[in-house]
């Protein structure tokens, strides 16, 4: 955990470092996390085997390489190079990043 001078000791004037932690979500970064759709492992997995869908794995492309789920499409960031074309269109994608 990182350490960052925050405050002073009122008597001494001497530095107190305090852990920080990072800053809960905002409510509209919470909002855009609540409107993504959300699917269980059992489920994804069903429909990926059923052929209704495909993962589109988000990771760099060192961990792609490292592993990843089998027949998944490598998109580091999410954001295609050739734009979104090379993904299909007729069945769902689910995207990971873990």
């Amino acid at each position: 955990m990182p350490l960052q001078t925050v405050q002073q000791q009122p008597i001494t004037g001497t530095p107190t470092l305090v852990p920080t932690l990072p800053a809960p979500p905002t409510s509209s970064i919470q909002a855009s996390l609540n409107a993504v759709d959300r699917i269980a492992p059992d489920e994804a997995r069903a429909q990926v085997e059923a052929g209704a869908a495909v993962f589109v794995d988000v990771r760099s492309e060192a961990a792609y390489q490292h592993g990843h789920l089998p027949g998944a499409i490598l998109m580091p960031g999410g954001v295609p190079e050739s734009g979104y074309d090379e993904l299909p269109d007729d069945r769902l994608l689910i995207f990971y990043c873990a």
